[in-house]
């Protein structure tokens, strides 16, 4: 019996002796993921942590937006690899230094990335505004506020396209395919992004450049509107053509194909700088085509 109040008394005594943690609420942003390929629009989630204030605070939560969400569906809106160097604060002025991984993203990646540092410490009590940087670039001229950006974070929703490229095969005899994964802002238009995609000349899987649009050839306007993809490109555009031996134009389909792989284009219009042309490289160049998936034009 007496081993038995021992233990009870060392019990109460180590309980007592415990300090209890006390915790705070904090709204840190994240990303909800879709159902769809894509990474989905930043939203606010209610944390507990330490009961911290100033930079000890302002650290914690720069540090939340890398760890992984409690809800389901969510994500960190911190992008792999981006580190904290270090958080200081004068004036209500919070200034957060990452490393250049941060200089790196792209400018949609990186913009919602700016948006989640602000929304997340300017929620909290006493930051008026935030200054970021990659390494020693500053990528801010002047504090941000969440008045900078819209209230629902729509336009940076950053979603991840498919695109399912067509271009002319090695022995330029038909079309092959390839699949290149894009990262775009919800509201710009991927019809943009896969022209841009084929200008660049991408690498295949297979390891070789995927480049057949003629040099020099630049993108004056891209828009979709009741499914047909206007495409308005410099003259330059007609100073090649890649055709199949049956005579049809490898150049034009490939593009043609590629446009209409989107689901929201069935026909595409080109252009010469704003100018409907009629061209030898294709016996309707100045009406709107569809694409072809029959005989040559597939390899």
């Amino acid at each position: 019996m007496k081993r038995l109040y021992a233990v009870l008394l060392c019990a109460l005594l180590l309980s007592g002796c415990t300090p209890s943690m006390n915790t705070i609420s904090a709204r840190v942003m994240c990303v909800r993921a879709e159902n769809t390929v894509g990474a989905g629009e930043l939203v606010m989630e209610t944390r507990k942590l330490p009961e911290l204030t100033g930079v000890e605070l302002y650290e914690q939560l720069v540090s939340e937006l890398a760890k992984t969400p409690m809800g389901e569906g969510l994500s960190a809106a911190m992008p792999s690899g981006v580190r904290t160097q270090s958080v200081t604060e004068a004036g209500g002025i919070v200034s957060c230094v990452f490393t250049d991984k941060l200089a790196e993203v792209s400018d949609t990646v990186r913009s919602r990335t700016l948006c989640a540092v602000t929304g997340t410490l300017c929620a909290a009590d006493g930051v008026k505004g935030v200054l970021v940087y990659a390494g020693e670039t500053p990528l801010t001229s002047e504090p941000l506020t969440p008045a900078d950006w819209i209230s629902d974070t729509e336009s940076l929703r950053v979603v991840t396209y498919a695109l399912t490229l067509y271009f002319p095969n090695l022995t330029q005899d038909g079309l092959t395919t390839a699949v290149c994964e894009v990262d775009l802002r919800a509201d710009d238009e991927p019809a943009l992004a896969v022209v841009e995609t084929l200008l660049s000349g991408p690498v295949t899987d297979a390891g070789y450049i995927i480049r057949f649009i003629p040099d020099g050839t630049r993108i004056n306007r891209v828009s979709v509107e009741n499914e047909i993809c206007t495409l308005d490109l410099s003259a330059e555009f007609l100073s090649k053509n890649i055709a199949a031996p049956d005579g049809t134009s490898l150049t034009v389909y490939a593009l043609v194909n590629s446009l209409a792989a989107l689901p929201h284009v069935t026909q595409v219009r080109f252009l010469i700088d704003g100018e409907s042309v009629e061209s030898y490289i294709h016996p309707h160049f100045d009406q709107p085509i569809s694409p072809r998936t029959s005989g040559t034009i597939v390899g």
